[in-house]
């Protein structure tokens, strides 16, 4: 009997020729215009055309964006039988319910299933690059999984396709153009997080600062990089980056806990957006 390791490695990895920004939008006009092909053909190129696309309309639509969907698991059938999913329709219903985090949130657990059924390209990075210590460069992890079975990893845009979307639902974390899993982000998603009350974040937010600066994050400043106060925070909580940011900007908006935040000097990847101002660090007082 062949083991289930063995299995996998002979699943294809899929491609996802649409951007990730490209998914909600398109899920929202399939739905809207369900059975009448040539307005979702329209809507679907104009959009793309909004986002500084120049591809032609049938490329926008039948080489980019509906295979995408149906790669994902969210739309099946061509043409006027396109529709979503019943997994389509969950990830409209996050947004609606949760907004964008609720549905980064259903659209991250939908990546670790299709992953698991085809390609485990994210079962790969969290088995062997699962923190910042053993990240890999993408050209690295082609190789990689090349001799893991997938011939198809060092052609085409695949194994890029795939990182895109992982980082769009913070499932993988990229620090100078090196990748690593987030297995706390996968334990959320895949177990279902608890949100916690405000008095529970605030508590665990304090300690996990407490924490960071007492191991020198900060140096001789009291601020601390919020990517790293988020993810010690979700960890320790066991909830999704996406709920510590929504918890976050609750706690300063609404509480008198006195949270600083700053600016970056330059802009750097993994603040947070609070009003119309970005911020990146922030010190935690008792």
């Amino acid at each position: 009997m062949k083991s289930e390791v063995e299995t996998r490695t002979k699943t294809t990895i899929l491609d996802f020729k649409a951007e990730p920004k490209y998914v909600l939008p398109s899920l929202k006009i399939v739905r809207e215009n369900a059975g009448n092909w040539r307005v979702i053909r329209q809507k679907l190129s104009a959009y793309a055309r909004s986002q500084g696309s120049d591809a032609t309309e049938g490329n926008i639509v039948s080489a980019y964006v509906t295979p995408t969907l149906r790669n994902l698991r969210l739309a099946s059938g061509k043409y006027s039988s396109l529709k979503l999913t019943s997994d389509g329709i969950r990830c409209l219903r996050a947004y609606e319910e949760s907004g964008e985090s609720g549905y980064r949130k259903r659209l991250g657990l939908q990546l670790i299933r299709v992953d698991a059924a085809d390609g485990g390209v994210l079962e790969y990075l969290l088995k062997t690059h699962s923190s910042t210590s053993s990240a890999v460069r993408v050209e690295a992890l082609k190789e990689e999984l090349f001799r893991d079975g997938h011939a198809e990893a060092k052609s085409g845009t695949r194994v890029q396709s795939w990182i895109a979307f992982l980082k769009y639902v913070d499932l993988i974390r990229i620090v100078g153009s090196r990748i690593s899993a987030m297995p706390f982000q996968h334990r959320a998603m895949i177990g279902g997080e608890k949100i916690p009350s405000n008095r529970r974040f605030v508590s665990g937010l304090k300690a996990a600062y407490a924490h960071l600066r007492k191991m020198g994050q900060g140096g001789g400043s009291p601020y601390v990089p919020i990517p790293v106060l988020r993810d010690t925070v979700s960890d320790n909580l066991g909830v999704t980056t996406f709920t510590f940011d929504n918890k976050l900007k609750d706690i300063v908006a609404h509480s008198d806990v006195r949270i600083v935040l700053s600016t970056p000097m330059r802009r750097k990847e993994g603040g947070i957006i609070i009003g119309k101002k970005y911020y990146y660090f922030a010190a935690v007082y008792p």
